[in-house]
């Protein structure tokens, strides 16, 4: 009897906490054998896809998804079994679920796995992150496995008393009545017989049970062990610390924090808002999310607080009774996302920043046209607020006469991308109207797409009143000009400034994806590669985007390197070497006719312009004939002329006014960022010098560079 009792207790306590933590998550459960056929599956996961009590249990998992994952679901379990590796297990991915009147959903899904006995099971975790917050309890059916355990043990107990009355009434007849000794003995060793028979029934039932729940105990413990959550349970009013899986631990490698109170173990804890928050859960029953929550923890005792930002749930745990006798805690640290984020906003205030220093009025645009920024100068000129400007609100300061016009320009610009620029009067805050000049360009991603607009409004009223006046005209222009290159300086200066306020959080971001490859390199399923690799390519493009907006400044200010005396010939055989891949793949041919040996000039700059025309060439050939690359040099009214001339793809006339325009690429079926033409032309112009180009489509094209002698 003894040991029946102890049977009972453990496995009254295996079920009592299998069913205090799988009923009561706020996640779906669902445990299927090898066969995809669904072993246990938690009231969530009942209510989230519509199927009413134990209607899940011995179905496929099919059920739960769409047709189209199915097959692809039974070929990864099978790998899986066959080989061992894991693609998806350990991971959180995002999938459709059907619930049972057919409609599809979107979840959270995180797998894991085990083996016992040579036989797999496979547990998930399902959200249905269309209704995050939406919780219900399911009590009724609680404990209902518990009880018919309970019932049988009654049972079992009440046939043994049963057996022993009967038993003992045997003996006493045995006693009284000697001579049916012999009768009595034989019922008495069949009574015997039957009660060792149901004894030892009952006691291998008792096993099987305690396996059982032993099993479901292991599964439980595999699944919160394994589970990409940090995980803890806390008993009691004191919130001791009751179980921790690894990922918890790992937040705190240098504490003991197992059977201590929760202010014992982290005691910083006690001036933090989650304190009062934990007890509120613990004494009210209801559940509490918290999303980026700076909590500052030490991770070793006595070591210096880290400011780290978590999301969690702080979930009641209930006993046999239905009283909350602990809290379990999911959580998961989002410090990284967090940190990114304040990133980008103070990228942003730097922005606003330096445009209120700016003495010009700035503005910004969404790609639909809406003003989304005003800088201070447009503020203190028209005497009105941000929400007064915002979106359309400007037009109210347009001059009635100049609002068609203005409204048709910015909405071509809006339409096609290209260059606003309007001259038209704004009104100032003392109602004078004023003429300005306003202009506005497009910022594009890396595929191409406008994501903003930038624009500036230049106030040029005396100019335009002065105009029928030559001598004030051209004092005007002249400090019209003063102004436009102080803004040329001072858009040169922003686009260095952010240029190289970006690099800091695009290598944080470069180090973040390497670090995810390192990690989860072998975790990572095999249609998910091709993600990490756009990332990849994506910061590759916006890091040589940067680069080349610090090139175009270096370039606009002018070289400080000093000139020398230069061979062509030495620089051209410098180039071929730098290009021979590229060559030996094109296949392409040089001709040289050096009349002119050399030149003076910096090195850096030679070799820049000389490498943007022959990598051009390259680039730009025709499939149709093979390459051939002529250079020559010659003198020619006080110049030195270097022209490199190809047989490719060649222009049309319609495109070459556009040639040298920054970040245009007339052709693209090459990889480009369409900035070498133009950086070569502002080197060219800097020094003194021109360059001119003549082509034909599908001949070829010729670039003549024109340095001062």
């Amino acid at each position: 009897m003894d040991e029946l009792r102890s049977y009972k207790n453990r496995l009254t306590f295996s079920e009592v906490r299998f069913e205090a933590i799988a009923q009561t998550a706020t996640d779906v459960i669902v445990i299927s054998d090898e066969h995809s056929n669904i072993i246990f599956a938690n009231n969530k996961a009942y209510e989230v896809f519509g199927y009413q009590q134990g209607e899940l249990v011995g179905l496929s998992l099919g059920v739960l998804m769409p047709e189209r994952y199915r097959q692809g679901h039974i070929t990864g379990m099978q790998r899986y079994m066959a080989s061992g590796i894991p693609k998806l297990i350990g991971h959180t991915i995002e999938i459709e679920g059907l619930r049972k009147d057919g409609t599809v959903f979107p979840l959270e899904l995180s797998l894991s796995s085990w083996k016992e006995e040579e036989n797999y099971f496979f547990s998930g975790i399902i959200r249905d992150i269309t209704k995050r917050k939406q919780q219900e309890k399911e009590k009724e059916k609680n404990g209902l496995l518990l009880v018919e355990k309970q019932k049988e043990l009654e049972a079992a107990n009440e046939e043994l008393l049963l057996f022993q009355e009967e038993l003992q009434a045997t003996n006493e007849e045995l006693r009284a009545s000697n001579e049916k000794l012999s009768q009595k003995e034989v019922q008495l060793q069949a009574l015997n017989s039957q009660l060792e028979d149901r004894v030892l029934s009952r006691t291998r039932d008792l096993q099987q049970a305690r396996i059982d729940a032993e099993r479901q105990r292991d599964r439980l413990e595999r699944f919160l062990m394994e589970a990409p959550a940090i995980i803890c349970i806390h008993s009691g009013p004191d919130f001791i610390f009751e179980f921790i899986n690894p990922l918890y631990q790992r937040v705190f490698p240098g504490r003991q924090l197992l059977g201590k109170p929760l202010l014992e173990g982290l005691p910083e804890l006690a001036d933090q808002p989650v304190w009062p928050i934990i007890k509120q859960v613990y004494e009210t029953g209801e559940t509490y999310v918290g999303r980026e929550v700076l909590m500052p923890m030490a991770s070793h005792d006595g070591g210096p607080l880290q400011n780290n930002y978590y999301t969690f749930t702080y979930q009641p745990r209930y006993d046999t009774a239905g009283k909350i006798d602990g809290i379990m805690v999911f959580a998961y640290d989002v410090t990284k996302q967090v940190q990114a984020r304040k990133v980008v906003e103070e990228s942003a205030a730097r922005f606003h920043f330096m445009a209120d220093a700016m003495p010009q009025k700035v503005w910004t645009a969404n790609a639909n046209g809406d003003v989304d920024y005003f800088n201070q100068k447009w503020l203190d000129y028209t005497g009105l607020t941000f929400e007064e400007l915002k979106g359309w609100g400007w037009r109210s300061i347009i001059h009635p006469d100049d609002w068609e016009e203005t409204r048709l320009v910015w909405m071509q610009s809006i339409d096609t991308g290209l260059d606003f620029q309007l001259e038209h009067r704004l009104r100032a805050k003392e109602d004078e109207y004023r003429w300005h000049l306003s202009r506005g360009i497009a910022q594009r991603d890396a595929s191409g797409t406008i994501s903003m607009w930038v624009g500036t409004n230049t106030d040029i009223h005396d100019r335009k009143i002065a105009g029928e006046k030559l001598l004030l005209a051209q004092e005007d222009l002249k400090a019209t000009n003063a102004e436009l290159n102080k803004i040329n300086n001072d858009l040169d200066n922003f686009i260095y400034t952010a240029s190289h306020d970006l690099r800091s959080p695009i290598l944080n971001l470069e180090g973040l994806v390497a670090l995810a490859r390192k990690n989860f390199e072998e975790k990572i399923a095999e249609k998910d590669r091709s993600v990490l690799e756009m990332m990849e390519s994506s910061i590759l493009r916006l890091k040589s985007t940067i680069l080349d907006l610090a090139e175009i400044t270096k370039t606009q200010k002018g070289s400080s390197e000093a000139p020398e005396q230069l061979l062509f010939a030495a620089i051209l055989e410098e180039l071929k070497a730098d290009l021979a891949g590229n060559l030996e793949v094109t296949g392409a041919s040089f001709r040289e006719d050096l009349q002119v040996t050399g030149l003076l000039y910096p090195k850096k700059n030679l070799r820049s312009i000389l490498y943007n025309l022959l990598s051009n060439a390259i680039k730009y050939q025709s499939p149709q004939r093979p390459l051939v690359v002529e250079t020559k040099t010659w003198r020619e009214a006080g110049h030195v002329v270097l022209s490199v001339t190809d047989n490719g793809i060649g222009l049309s006339p319609e495109q070459l006014p556009k040639l040298f325009t920054m970040f245009k690429r007339l052709h693209t079926h090459v990889e480009g960022t369409g900035i070498g033409l133009y950086i070569v032309k502002r080197i060219v112009e800097n020094a003194g010098g021109r360059i001119e180009v003549e082509s034909s489509l599908n001949q070829g094209t010729s670039f003549k560079v024109y340095f001062k002698a």
